[in-house]
């Protein structure tokens, strides 16, 4: 399989259950992004909680002064503490989504760098191993792609040059057995080298 072949495959699609694919990284860049913006948030949500309660105990206050009928005043100090309270479930709502969706966003966007180096890591082991398979395209949205590109483009050149050895190598064997003066250990060792190179593409 050629360079302009392998460019044209279809780009991989993610799955879910792989978006963890560096916890280090992933959650060393999401954590203090999580704690930074929930700290704000916190600071923020009691500031809003504390002039709510203001708010409250001063028209409770204003209501007592104001000598109301006990109903009226009952039902509008249950009104102030409902939305005192409703206010307080908002806030902490509103702040397990932002830190739901941030933890979110952050370990997506890192599965984005992760996710070539985990590819190129898996590659470079297999070519520690002697295997030149073709390699796919990143998928969409994934960053590092002058890097992988380079590296596809490397890998794509060794599994060339292992290709054209392999077909020196039959074409020898091949004349070698049509000459009887062919020592057998020797066509026998060039054909377990060509076996070896055949299994390393694939």
């Amino acid at each position: 399989m050629n360079e302009e072949s392998m460019a044209n495959q279809e780009h991989p699609k993610r799955h879910w259950r792989n978006y963890l694919l560096d916890a280090r990284y992933q959650v060393t860049f999401t954590l203090p992004m999580v704690l930074l913006a929930a700290a704000l948030f916190v600071g923020l949500g009691l500031l809003a909680i504390r002039k709510a309660e203001s708010a409250t105990k001063i028209g409770i206050t204003h209501l007592e002064q104001s000598g109301a009928f006990l109903e009226s005043a009952t039902a509008t100090r249950e009104t102030l503490q409902n939305r005192e309270r409703w206010i307080r479930y908002g806030i902490v709502g509103v702040g397990m989504l932002l830190t739901l969706g941030l933890t979110g966003f952050g370990v997506v966007y890192t599965h984005r760098v992760a996710g070539p180096l985990h590819r190129i890591g898996v590659e470079l082991g297999n070519l520690k191993d002697g295997k030149y398979a073709p390699l796919a395209p990143l998928r969409k949205g994934d960053e590092l792609t002058d890097l992988y590109e380079q590296f596809r483009r490397a890998c794509a050149a060794l599994r060339t040059r292992e290709e054209r050895d392999t077909e020196v190598l039959r074409r020898v064997i091949e004349a070698a057995k049509q000459s009887p003066n062919m020592a057998h250990d020797l066509l026998a060792e060039l054909q377990q080298r060509l076996q070896v190179k055949e299994s390393r593409l694939g």
